[in-house]
Order: C-alpha cells, then sequence, then structure tokens
C-alpha cells in the first residue's frame, strides 16, 4: 500500500496533470456558459418583440387557420393518390393555434440540461485522462528511470500494478471535482436565474447514472493510457496512436463500414456514457428504376459499451504487463 501511495502522489504533482485539470476547467467554463445562455432571461426590449411577434401570428392563424388546415388536407389528398399510398399523413389535424412558450423560450428543465452538459464533457474527460495517464508512465519509460526504481522495488508485477492503479485512481480527484463543479454550477445558475431547480430529465439518463459513467469511463481510460505509455515509452507516441486510431479507423473506415461500429471505441463509449448508442446501416437494392437505399437502426446497449471498454482495457494492460515483465529497461 505503501508503494501505491507513494506512485498516486507522484502522479498528482505532475505538472502535465495540472495542465489537463486547466484544459478541464476551461471546458466546464464553456458548459456553465451554455447553460447560462439557456436560462437567462429575456430583457424588456427582447420580450416586447417576442409578444409583439406571438400576437401577429396568433392574429394571422384566426383569420388564415381553416384555410391553412384545407390546404394541408388538399396537398395530402393529392399525394396519396398520385402515390398511390394511402397511409401518408401530414399532420393536419394535429395543426392549431401558435402558443406563446414558441416566442417567449423559457429553461428546459434541469435534469435534461445537466445531461446534455455531461456528456458534452465526454471526449474532454477521455482525453484528459489519456494524457494524465500515457505522461505518468510513459516519462519515466523514456527518461529510464524506471531502472533505477527497480533497484528499490525489484518486482516488476508489483511496479507495474501500483503504477498502472496509481495513474486510474489519480484521475478520479480531478474528474470527479470537474463533474461535481458542472453539475453544481449548473443548479446555482438555474436557483438564480429563477428557473426550476427538480431534477427531472424525461427521456435522459438520471444525472448520479450519468456522472457515475464518466468516471468509470475516465479511470478505464487511465488505466489503459497508462498500460500504453509503458509499452510504447513515450507520450507523443500513444497520442499519436489515439489519434492516428481516431482517424483511420474510427472516422474513415467506421464511416465506410458501418457494420464495424460494435467494435470501435467511439460508439461504445458513447453507449455507456450515454445509455444507448445508434448506429445506421444502409440496406440497398437495385431495380429496374435504379439503387434505392434504406438505413437499419441499430442499438449498441450501455451493457456492450460497458463490457466492451473493460474487455480493451483489460487486453491492453495485458499486453503492456507482459512486455515490461521481459523488457530490458536499462
Amino acid at each position: 500500500m505503501r508503494l501505491l501511495d507513494a506512485e498516486i502522489r507522484r502522479f498528482h504533482a505532475r505538472r502535465m496533470l495540472l495542465v489537463a485539470a486547466l484544459v478541464g476547467l476551461a471546458a466546464v467554463g464553456l458548459a456553465l456558459y451554455g447553460t447560462y445562455s439557456v436560462t437567462r432571461p429575456l430583457s424588456a426590449d427582447q420580450r416586447a418583440a417576442a409578444e409583439q411577434a406571438y400576437a401577429a401570428e396568433l392574429a394571422n392563424w384566426e383569420e388564415h387557420g381553416d384555410e391553412r388546415i384545407a390546404q394541408c388536407l388538399d396537398a395530402q389528398a393529392l399525394d396519396r393518390e398520385q402515390s398511390g399510398d394511402a397511409t401518408l399523413d401530414y399532420g393536419c389535424e394535429q395543426m392549431g393555434p401558435p402558443q406563446e412558450e414558441w416566442f417567449v423560450p423559457s429553461a428546459p428543465p434541469l435534469g435534461a440540461q445537466l445531461s446534455g452538459s455531461l456528456t458534452g464533457l465526454t471526449f474532454v474527460l477521455g482525453f484528459l485522462a489519456l494524457l494524465a495517464g500515457a505522461t505518468f508512465t510513459a516519462a519515466e519509460a523514456s527518461s529510464r528511470s524506471l531502472s533505477t526504481w527497480l533497484t528499490y522495488e525489484p518486482r516488476r508485477g508489483r511496479v507495474f500494478a501500483t503504477k498502472v492503479g496509481a495513474a486510474g485512481i489519480g484521475v478520479v480527484l480531478p474528474a470527479g471535482a470537474l463533474l461535481g463543479m458542472t453539475v453544481g454550477g449548473a443548479v446555482a445558475i438555474f436557483a438564480l436565474m429563477g428557473a426550476p431547480t427538480t431534477l427531472t430529465a424525461d427521456g435522459f439518463s438520471p444525472v448520479p447514472d450519468v456522472v457515475g459513467r464518466l468516471l468509470v469511463m475516465t479511470v478505464l481510460l487511465a488505466v489503459a493510457a497508462a498500460g500504453l505509455g509503458l509499452l510504447l515509452r513515450h507520450t507523443l507516441a500513444v497520442l499519436g496512436l489515439a489519434f492516428g486510431w481516431a482517424i483511420a479507423v474510427e472516422g474513415i473506415l467506421g464511416s465506410a463500414v458501418p457494420r464495424l461500429s460494435p467494435w470501435l471505441v467511439l460508439p461504445n463509449v458513447s453507449a455507456w456514457v450515454n445509455g444507448s448508442s445508434d448506429y445506421y446501416v444502409p440496406q440497398c437494392t437495385v431495380s429496374a428504376q435504379g439503387t434505392a437505399c434504406d438505413y437499419a437502426t441499430h442499438t449498441l446497449t450501455m451493457t456492450h459499451g460497458g463490457i466492451y471498454l473493460a474487455v480493451l482495457t483489460t487486453l491492453l494492460v495485458t499486453v503492456s504487463a507482459l512486455a515490461f515483465r521481459r523488457r530490458d529497461l536499462a
């Protein structure tokens, strides 16, 4: 435990972690500014203009509403006749007078706003975990100070486990602080603006669940990055591999072959954090009129994303551990 405690203190003492934390603070600031923007009340002039626009549209509807509905029904009937599809529905029956909230916006539910803000931090936290974990181990590997450390603790397995474990444990505090500031700041902004602060989010995951899954994701990525740092021995090599994979495999290959989505990192991260993630596979048929394509919707579940990230992290750490036990570190 003393060896692990020493590694955690060394992790928190690294300047790169401070740089990563400052980047995270900037991202949190942007998220809170977005929350302020959607809760900020209209000025007196803006409200007067909005109410005037609402009154004008309401008067227009009262004068021409029946005519609009009739035109919609005529267009719907004509298209049904021409297409032979009697199920075409233009929603004419749902047409109605304008509502005041269309012109005078109100703040969204706090839970919905927080869910969006938190999931928006996914890739920021992922990058910070990657940077902090990789530089923590790769700096020692590239400077060859690990060989000196092994003279004090010759058991390589224990040294590897404490370094990788320290990266995973060490990111919990800064990541938790960033997430806590996001939640606390949003609640404070809603309260100051007089918006309801009840944590309801229909159609969204509960806020504590999102926070917990983001923390787990950050820990797994930091552990994987620390393992890669010991394997590749250079921070830039780890970052280059990560960005190269993101562009070539996740971006180009993933877009060209959507069926690969269940086995790519980014869709599974999205599924884990958001509760699920959809991807679309084209299904094309060739006829005398040409090629027609439809898109089938497939869903990655949160369970699939969690298992994928856990297995991927385990594989990367295992490969790195085997290499660390056999490699000449001098």
